[in-house]
């Protein structure tokens, strides 16, 4: 346990932007013997430095179904514009604009680091190159109160006019001269995705000290226990290629290069299916896919918005996610197998649906099955804050949801429509 601790917090500590995120994937898939060959039976695809796809190969292939474990790496935070800069009252301000559905009031008054991609031009190469700074590189001040007497009854913030960071106190701010002083050896600043992301460092507190506060745990918080599960788990005997996912752009629709809906995942599974000589439309019913994300967990002094039938708190374990709405892909016969999974183990478990009256957020799953059709569960950690700049969650949740990730790859599953067996 202390060690997956260890391993959870480092790895958000290490956090920011997607391309950061996958980076860090990317490091410890390879640490653990995964190659970019496909011939290779534990391989990964890096999609342009900002999703990762890794696939675990069994010892034997007769009948083979796939067994899936999806996240998102992305966090709502703000995006710099293409020339970001502006001069005004004597400051240099970077122009931004949201990237999510971010919760603006939580990313005033407090520095905000610059993480991202850069593309720059070496030696007649287009190279991308990662940029996280090394120190805060902005900061988004409130009015103060003497000059909005109403600020403590509204919270209304202009998306373009509102969020535009201080990055100097001089007019003479060089944005182009920043980005080459940490490329050196480039001879021109092509393009960029840059964001501009909190980095407080993940604590815990509370009594118990079991409640953890975190930058991205919506949704590192589903992401990570994925990785260390799948990492900690060894392949199957025969059948059962298991595969993570690891999508960006979640958090804008997952109509992307890097998305859900982006063709990573169909791709390479359709690859390798031709590769190993198997019809994959043939494996896709046999399969299985569990998508992780985060949890609405019943605010203390909100409790009039939650469901009264479904009362998903914190520490109480993993949430499986339903909508009559198809928001969420849980269906009976996906959610009854993850029950028991979870009963198997001892990993305790909550229902959650959203209040009848309210929208519900969507997930990976759903989108994924508009490209490549098969059963799947959303699953969650309870959490609160959501898409604010930190969130709350407690870091039982987050073991138990990396148990059930390594359970879940360690459990033979026999998945036929309306009759399932998992093994011993």
């Amino acid at each position: 346990m202390n060690k997956y601790r260890d391993f959870l917090l480092g790895a958000l500590l290490a956090s920011g932007s997607f391309y950061k995120n996958a980076a860090f994937a990317e490091k410890q898939l390879k640490e653990a013997g995964f190659t970019e060959s496909l011939d290779s039976f534990s391989f990964l695809v890096n999609r342009g430095g900002g999703a990762i796809l890794a696939v675990r190969m069994p010892k034997k292939l007769v009948k083979p179904y796939f067994k899936i474990y999806a996240a998102h790496i992305d966090s709502p935070c703000l995006k710099l514009k293409a020339n970001p800069v502006l001069r005004q009252s004597g400051c240099s301000l970077v122009q931004c604009e949201p990237y999510g559905g971010l919760i603006y009031a939580s990313f005033f008054d407090r520095p905000l680091w610059l993480s991202g991609m850069v593309y720059v031009q070496e030696k007649g190469k287009l190279i991308g190159r990662l940029f996280d700074s090394e120190a805060p590189f902005a900061y988004l001040p409130r009015l103060a109160i003497h000059y909005d007497r109403e600020v403590n009854s509204h919270e209304e913030v202009n998306a373009d006019t509102g969020l535009r960071p201080i990055v100097s106190n001089g007019e003479d701010f060089d944005f182009d001269a920043f980005l080459r002083s940490y490329f050196p050896t480039a001879e021109r600043i092509l393009s960029h995705d840059l964001y501009l992301v909190i980095k407080d460092k993940p604590a815990f507190f509370g009594q118990h000290e079991d409640l953890l506060f975190s930058p991205r745990l919506d949704d590192l918080g589903g992401a990570y226990p994925g990785l260390y599960g799948f990492l900690e788990s060894s392949p199957a005997e025969e059948d059962e290629i298991q595969v993570l996912s690891l999508f960006a752009s979640e958090e804008v629709g997952s109509a992307t290069y890097f998305g859900a809906s982006g063709g990573m995942m169909a791709e390479t599974l359709s690859r390798l299916a031709h590769k190993r000589g198997f019809d994959l439309t043939e494996a896709l019913p046999r399969s299985f896919l569990v998508s992780s994300d985060g949890a609405h967990a019943g605010h203390p002094t909100h409790p009039e918005l939650e469901d009264k039938t479904v009362q998903v708190r914190l520490g109480r374990g993993i949430a499986i996610k339903r909508s009559a709405s198809s928001a969420y892909s849980t269906y009976a016969a996906s959610e009854a197998l993850a029950k028991a999974i979870c009963l198997k183990e001892g990993i305790p478990y909550q229902d959650f649906s959203t209040r009848s009256d309210l929208r519900s957020g969507s997930t990976l799953a759903s989108i994924s099955n508009s490209r490549l059709s098969l059963p799947s569960v959303d699953l969650g950690i309870p959490m609160l804050g959501m898409h604010s700049g930190v969130e709350i969650a407690s870091y039982s949740d987050l073991f138990w949801m990396e148990r059930f990730a390594k359970a879940y790859f360690a459990t033979p599953i026999s998945f036929n429509g309306l009759e399932m067996e998992i093994g011993k």
